[in-house]
């Protein structure tokens, strides 16, 4: 039940227990992991260590480009990073279609500059819901590829 209450602040995100950043271009492994939601993140070339994004009222300092969530973390994050990789031909994740379609977000954020994060929760639709929330309540919008469920966040 982790992480499904309000978060007043997007500062609040660290009580989800994140897994590490898994760069785009590495390999998943075996490993099956079920609900959660999870983030695409903007990260350093070089260091790895996401980059701060300015957003409308602030800094993001998470470089979260995304948050999503689903019944399966495995699944569905490797369909986004599928759709994200030069070396896959299947674009099965929409908000990886988004970046790779804009011009100015693929050149802004090449492969090697992006990594997933998630972390597990038994009730992924309210964690997602409260998560984009928070972001929108920090920063005045919603993360750049969040566009699909940004309107019903304050139903």
């Amino acid at each position: 039940r982790q992480g499904a209450e309000k978060m007043t602040s997007w500062l609040q995100i660290e009580s989800l227990h994140w897994a590490r950043p898994l760069p785009i271009t590495s390999d998943w492994g075996a490993e099956e992991i079920s609900a959660g939601v999870y983030r695409l993140i903007a990260v350093d070339g070089v260091t790895k260590e996401p980059i701060a994004l300015p957003r409308l009222c602030g800094i993001d300092s998470s470089g979260t480009l995304y948050i999503g969530c689903t019944g399966s973390i495995d699944g569905r994050v490797n369909d986004l990073r599928k759709t994200l990789r030069s070396d896959y031909q299947s674009r099965p994740h929409g908000a990886g279609r988004l970046l790779l379609e804009l011009p100015i977000l693929k050149d802004k954020f090449p492969e090697s500059q992006l990594s997933t994060v998630w972390a597990i929760t038994d009730r992924p639709d309210e964690c997602e819901r409260a998560l984009i929330r928070s972001y929108i309540d920090t920063f005045g919008d919603a993360p750049p590829l969040n566009r699909q469920r940004t309107a019903t966040i304050y139903d």
